[in-house]
């Protein structure tokens, strides 16, 4: 029976749940194989707005997206460029797409290392010795966006360290004009510093972006309260949009409000805040809207185009 897209995505959420338990009790993320392949098949149905291959085991391929491609699905929990995924050539003939999925196993994040047409993947990969084909997974890892070209939702500054939470969501330290990698390590002692917990009150450990955005948050508390003895020297918040800028479009939801503005970037606001990292709360407002998160394509929409879908919806409902 066709799982609905709240389900795959409820149970998304559970696999991702016990992998993170998983780790907690010690296993290595590379051990826990199985439950990444099914966390990478959950997550390639939802974004493809697809379902799981009805057989158990099916040869070749893992996912039916809604435009009916069969799509093979690997996922892995390595880290760095080595290592290569693996592909058995005598069922390639009954795929259309490949995704290769990667879990951030410290940021509790999935990324897409490769999604193409199954000749483009074809031309990245080699003849093992075994007779199965393979790409190198440093042929296909996306070179990341330059940090200093995202935009810094919040800055602070806490004795030699500058802490910055991106667009992205992602969470930067630098010493002295260094970056300092990984961040969780420096996170965790700053946190023990601060008095900020690394557990959340079901005792599950905050992953980097969890720890980082408490510790900012912990930061802008002392310098609001002028506390300058625990070291602080600076904080910077994310402002509101400067009154040049106009929005175009604004609706109200739940105690939010969502607006796109004239450069068409989209802001959504509560009680005077604007709440970041956007593109979460957009796809939670879209859950509640029962919206899909992906275009008739199958591919996610961006910030700006599920920021206009979320807008047109709570228009709709308006009358």
């Amino acid at each position: 029976m066709a799982l609905t897209q709240m389900q795959l995505i409820q149970s998304l959420g559970e696999a991702m749940s016990w992998f993170e338990r998983e780790m907690q009790w010690g296993v290595e993320p590379t051990e826990l194989k199985h439950l990444c392949s099914r966390i990478g098949e959950l997550y390639a149905a939802v974004v493809t707005n697809g379902q799981m291959a009805v057989t158990v085991n099916q040869k070749g391929y893992d996912v039916v997206s809604g435009t009916g491609e069969r799509i093979s699905v690997k996922t892995t929990a390595m880290i760095g460029s080595s290592g290569h995924i693996s592909f058995n050539p005598r069922t390639l003939e009954l795929v259309d797409r490949v995704i290769v999925l990667r879990i951030n196993a410290e940021e509790m994040q999935i990324e897409t290392l490769l999604d193409a047409p199954l000749r483009d993947a074809e031309q990245l990969m080699t003849a093992e010795a075994d007779g199965k084909r393979a790409i190198p997974i440093g042929r296909f890892i996306r070179k990341a966006r330059p940090t200093h070209e995202l935009k810094a939702t919040a800055e602070v500054t806490y004795q030699d360290y500058t802490l910055r939470e991106l667009e992205s969501g992602s969470i930067e330290i630098t010493r002295e004009g260094e970056l300092v990698t990984p961040a969780l390590p420096m996170l965790k002692e700053l946190a023990f510093k601060l008095n900020v917990p690394l557990v959340n009150s079901n005792g599950n450990v905050f992953n980097t972006r969890q720890l980082g955005s408490l510790i900012i948050k912990s930061i802008l508390g002392l310098a609001e309260a002028g506390v300058e003895q625990h070291g602080v020297t600076a904080a910077v918040a994310q402002q509101k949009t400067e009154e040049n800028v106009r929005s175009i479009a604004e609706v109200s939801y739940e105690g939010l409000t969502i607006r796109e503005m004239e450069t068409g970037t989209i802001e959504v606001e509560s009680g005077g805040k604007l709440l970041t990292p956007t593109m979460r709360v957009l796809r939670e407002l879209a859950l509640r809207l029962q919206l899909a998160i992906t275009n008739s394509q199958g591919n996610p929409y961006n910030t700006r185009q599920l920021g206009k879908v979320v807008i047109e919806k709570i228009k709709d409902r308006r009358g």
